[in-house]
């Protein structure tokens, strides 16, 4: 059986699905009525109410081009059992370039210049997030996203830095990327030190070694070697790094390397987020889609590659339905992610701020009063 729909007004679709061949006493086997953005509020619903993840795991990887690699990042998924987050430094991906991975969205920074790297997020779907920012340069690159989990937040940056920036990048551009509070930084940033298992020091090593000791920031490395050797004249060394704030909301970072390099000469780098510090009351962002400029054809290709469906005999199959409905319009209708506002902004001032304030709404109501007169 394959899904037929009817696209109707706002966020409510009519998923129908229909017997192969259809049967004129009985065209549809079953249809189901669904409110896109309820889905979405649904799942945020689910993971607001529980706890907060004991773990989390993000995975940081140099793929040296993901065009030639989705299968081999396929398999590392399956391998690590569905890790919650997947960052990809010199993905080599055009704006055109399709990638598709089950169970996840992808948020990219394109290749948008020559020799630009390209960098891609990829986040499991049972989990919310906001971009927040992305730079494309000619030596440091990176992207952030605040990651919602259960009712903790955090900022993760992922990061790509070119060879020998010495005379190309100032300190204060790193400086300005690492002091951000409740952060993980992770990538390839290219740079040695000993401190975490080179054998010699350059520039970039020495800076951000420098950075971390002043901003009381932590290297997760364990001093395993992250780039394989390519020539004789090489030496393993360790240059992709997870780096963390001194307030980061998980009190514990396992952080390991992958043994197969998958293709790359680089190997993945795992760090798993243990506990959580910080519970938060702000709600993660709601998806809104736009259903008019929606991909219908494609909506509907992509539930038919699902493959055959069989009757809804059970709470998990539902559950697997209404994932693959939401996983084909996160592909097909275009969305984006609001934060809702609060209601009230709960500020402390201090005593001198107060009485400006004072005298600043005073000023406002005088000036009102000799207006209306």
């Amino acid at each position: 059986m394959g899904p037929t729909f009817c696209p109707s007004r706002a966020v409510m679709l009519i998923v129908c699905f229909a017997r192969q061949p259809p049967s004129p006493l009985a065209p549809f086997s079953f249809c189901i009525i669904i409110n896109l953005e309820q889905l979405a509020r649904d799942d945020e619903e689910r993971i607001r109410v529980g706890d907060s993840k004991p773990t989390i795991q993000i995975v940081s990887w140099n793929a040296r081009s993901l065009r030639e690699k989705v299968a081999e990042l396929n398999a590392l998924i399956e391998r690590l059992q569905a890790p919650e987050i997947i960052c990809i430094q010199e993905s080599h991906l055009l704006k055109d370039s399709q990638l598709r991975v089950r169970n996840y969205v992808e948020h990219r920074q394109e290749v948008a210049q020559k020799n630009s790297p390209g960098l891609s997020i990829l986040i499991r779907e049972d989990l919310n997030y906001l971009p927040v920012r992305s730079i494309t340069g000619p030596f440091l690159n990176y992207q952030s996203v605040e990651v919602y989990v259960g009712r903790t937040k955090f900022l993760l940056t992922n990061s790509y830095l070119r060879n020998n920036p010495k005379h190309h990048l100032h300190e204060d551009e790193l400086r300005a990327k690492l002091e951000r509070p409740n952060h993980i930084l992770v990538g390839d940033l290219n740079a040695h030190s000993p401190a975490w298992g080179n054998g010699k020091s350059d520039w970039a090593g020495q800076t951000i070694e420098k950075l971390t000791l002043d901003l009381g920031h932590m290297i997760e490395n364990t001093g395993e070697p992250t780039r394989l050797a390519t020539t004789a004249n090489q030496k393993h060394t360790a240059i992709d790094l997870t780096i963390t704030s001194s307030d980061f909301t998980y009190p514990v970072v396992q952080w390991e390397v992958f043994e197969d390099s998958l293709g790359s000469d680089h190997l993945p780098c795992i760090s798993t987020l243990i506990g959580s510090n910080n519970k938060i009351e702000t709600h993660p962002p709601s998806l809104m889609f736009n259903t008019k400029k929606a991909n219908w054809a494609e909506f509907q290709k992509l539930l038919n590659d699902v493959g055959p469906t069989r009757a809804i005999c059970n709470h998990q199959h539902c559950e697997n339905v209404l994932r693959e409905i939401k996983s084909a319009a996160l592909e097909a209708i275009p969305h984006n992610q609001h934060q809702r506002k609060n209601k009230k902004n709960n500020i402390k001032y201090s005593l001198t701020t107060n009485k400006i304030l004072v005298g600043r709404n005073l000023s406002k109501r005088s000036k009102r009063k000799k207006n209306s007169t």
